[in-house]
């Protein structure tokens, strides 16, 4: 797909800025109204999903063409996936985030790039992460465990897929270790790359770079097919993002089931393999990450007809994302309380630090945060409960709550 073959998208906006707010019966709270975190900050209508949708018509009709100011516009932005959810909410015929990637791709092809996100992306191929970190300081999680592993020639029923995050940060990593600990007490038969897992590269295809992400999503899939799985379980919710999304749209085949470690630890609790443990006298609020949640949604194929006319069950609405699984687990919990907030699941506020903001428009990463962290206050909850390591760094960086990792909360609580 390109930007062309979105004019139609384009040509139907009709302005209504539902892209920027959440309805009024959702929110209680004058600081809870707006969705798009680009329109939260920069108060300009380009930077909505809207106006993103008018600087692609304007191109596609030849007024303009792609510019630093296109790329400021494409970028000042999360690909949070909000406007796209609360458009749809109201009509299904426009994929408006599907267009802010095309433009995204545009500015890569007309050679509007930030040497940010080059470094990143050509740390990809040539240190196996998007950190742009070295091999060497990868950390070895894996390392005492009885686990398989697919450079010892192993093979295993489930790829305990880690992530470039989680493998290059001292505790994200000693975090993955214990759950990888709790997943092989319960006989799951786990079988991991370790030193030599491929990047995922969910952020080559957030910027543009499609054909690096390619590149490297090959790497991966043919990683998974020699661990002779039969599904893949990911701690990293960007990943998971790309694995249903981003994968299959651009023809990359991992040929298995995908589980967030969320939805497995979710299906263990069903099944009587993992038990309510020490109770924790506690009120928290949930933070829905994008990338597990309205974003998360698999890929439905390119509906090639009138868009008005398009079957909901070929619409991706967002819906269809993982909200249950981690309130199940919260719900599991002895003693603790569950209070949300009012812009959850697909309605969700981003946390603001994905697809590329941290790099190059900090000022949008820190106002998005805050922002969140302003809701979550107001919930007078104790802490601030996330499933997505990138969530918990930002919201945590804000301060003046506490912010938890929901696996933590599970290693201490349940077993």
């Amino acid at each position: 797909m390109a930007l062309m073959d979105y004019k139609v998208d384009q040509g139907w906006c009709n302005r209504c800025s539902n892209c920027k707010f959440i309805p009024s019966y959702r929110s209680k709270k004058a600081e809870t109204m707006y969705i798009c975190p680009s329109i939260t900050r920069y108060h300009f209508n380009a930077y909505s999903g809207c106006g993103k949708l008018e600087v692609g018509y304007s191109i596609n009709d030849r007024h303009s063409e792609v510019s630093a100011s296109t790329q400021s516009i494409a970028y000042k932005c999360t690909l949070c996936g909000a406007c796209d959810y609360t458009c749809k909410v109201f009509r299904k015929d426009i994929d408006v985030a599907e267009n802010i990637e095309e433009l995204r791709k545009e500015c890569v092809q007309a050679g509007f790039v930030y040497p940010e996100h080059k470094a990143l992306i050509d740390s990809v191929a040539k240190n196996g992460n998007q950190l742009n970190r070295p091999p060497s300081d990868r950390i070895d999680w894996a390392d005492g465990l009885q686990i398989k592993q697919t450079a010892q020639g192993d093979t295993g029923d489930i790829y305990f897929h880690v992530g470039d995050l989680n493998s290059f940060d001292r505790t994200l990593a000693e975090r993955t270790k214990k759950v990888a600990q709790l997943l092989l007490r319960k006989n799951i038969d786990l079988i991991t790359s370790g030193l030599s897992e491929p990047s995922a590269a969910d952020k080559a295809f957030d910027l543009g770079f499609i054909d690096n992400g390619k590149a490297a999503a090959q790497k991966l899939a043919a990683e998974v097919k020699r661990s002779g799985a039969k599904m893949l379980v990911t701690l990293d919710a960007h990943a998971f993002t790309a694995f249903h999304w981003y994968y299959p749209r651009y023809g990359i085949e991992l040929g298995v089931e995908v589980l967030h470690i969320t939805e497995l630890l979710a299906r263990l609790y069903a099944d009587g393999l993992l038990h309510s443990g020490t109770p924790l006298d506690k009120a928290v609020t949930y933070h829905d990450p994008c990338n597990l949640g309205r974003r998360s949604e698999p890929y439905k194929g390119e509906y090639e007809g009138d868009k008005r006319r398009r079957p909901m069950h070929l619409t991706r609405t967002g819906d269809l994302g993982v909200y249950a699984a981690p309130r199940t687990l919260l719900r599991a919990i002895p003693g603790l309380t569950l209070i949300e907030m009012d812009r959850i699941k697909g309605w969700s506020f981003c946390c603001g630090n994905g697809a590329g903001v941290q790099e190059v428009n900090p000022d949008l990463l820190r106002n998005t945060s805050e922002n969140r962290m302003v809701e979550a206050k107001l919930t007078g909850a104790d802490a601030v409960v996330t499933a997505c390591a990138m969530c918990e760094g930002a919201l945590a960086t804000v301060g003046g709550m506490e912010v938890i990792d929901l696996l933590d909360l599970v290693l201490e609580h349940m077993e």
